[in-house]
């Protein structure tokens, strides 16, 4: 992205829709630093290029399933 990178645009997202979006992280660099830094911002995900289909249908699944045990909770049901 020309305007910033894709730490900084999670930043962005998050200070826009605090939590109520899910965000997976998918990169080709595999690097430490990166990772930590994405997953301080409250990520659903890491995966590295090329990734496996099932591994990002997994996280997205887990992401729906949170998200209906919450509302349940918040409901009291």
């Amino acid at each position: 992205m020309p305007e910033m990178d894709g730490l900084q645009f999670l930043e962005k997202a998050r200070k826009d829709y605090n939590d109520t979006i899910g965000v997976v992280v998918i990169t080709a660099w595999e690097d430490k630093k990166t990772w930590e830094n994405a997953a301080s911002k409250s990520i659903l995900g890491y995966l590295l290029k090329p990734f496996d289909r099932e591994d990002l249908l997994q996280i997205i699944d887990q992401f729906f399933e949170d998200k209906e045990v919450k509302s349940q909770t918040d409901t009291g049901k």
